[in-house]
């Protein structure tokens, strides 16, 4: 693939933009062997790639940023429909993102400690620098994603619903959804998954 570059980690093939990958140090040194810098977009990048390789049936959506002092991954896993998955995969998925997170918080003396054993070689030379601070995995749907507005729409819509200002019918819950950000597309989308429920039942 063009401007892209291809490694392996747990028998699995990922690919990253090439810019990612530094061949020398923050001085200009050259490197002994190419690293890898996982940066919160190179580790949101590859952690959907995970997800979409080991759980095809999750829909798995990614948000990162980076702020003064460090950077952030957030992960949200869910079916397209919004529920839950098994805990299984939140923790298997929370078990491989953090290969690249490289330390953690210690709260008993209110700083943060680096991994000693955070950096590994790739089958293809590549050292992994693994340079995310935060990562947190979230068994539910990103909010007025698709599955969070699919979800919204059939808990308003039904009898049981948990929301405070209770039941409503269609044309309600569609105002009630846009005003928790979801979008007009979304809002279609979702009231066509409604259907093929009904027709599937």
């Amino acid at each position: 693939m063009k401007n892209k570059i291809k490694f392996t980690i747990n028998g699995l093939e990922f690919n990253l933009a090439e810019r990612h990958v530094h061949q020398s140090d923050y001085r200009g040194n050259p490197l002994a062997q190419p690293k890898l810098y996982m940066s919160h977009a190179a580790s949101a990048s590859v952690i959907k790639q995970y997800v979409s390789m080991t759980y095809p049936a999750v829909t798995c959506q990614v948000s990162s940023s980076s702020f003064a002092g460090g950077n952030s991954v957030d992960v949200y896993l869910s079916d397209e429909r919004g529920n839950t998955v098994a805990p299984e995969i939140k923790k298997d998925v929370d078990s491989f993102g953090h290969l690249f997170v490289y330390g953690h918080f210690n709260g008993m003396e209110d700083m943060y400690e680096c991994r000693p054993d955070r950096d590994f070689v790739t089958p293809e030379g590549y050292m992994i620098d693994a340079s995310l601070k935060y990562l947190s995995v979230n068994n539910k749907p990103k909010h007025a994603s698709l599955p969070s507005v699919y979800r919204m729409i059939t808990d308003m819509m039904s009898a049981d619903s948990t929301y405070s200002f209770g039941q409503q019918d269609a044309e309600g819950a569609i105002k009630w959804a846009k005003s928790f950000g979801a979008t007009d597309k979304l809002v279609v989308k979702a009231f066509e998954m409604i259907q093929e429920d009904k027709v599937s039942k």
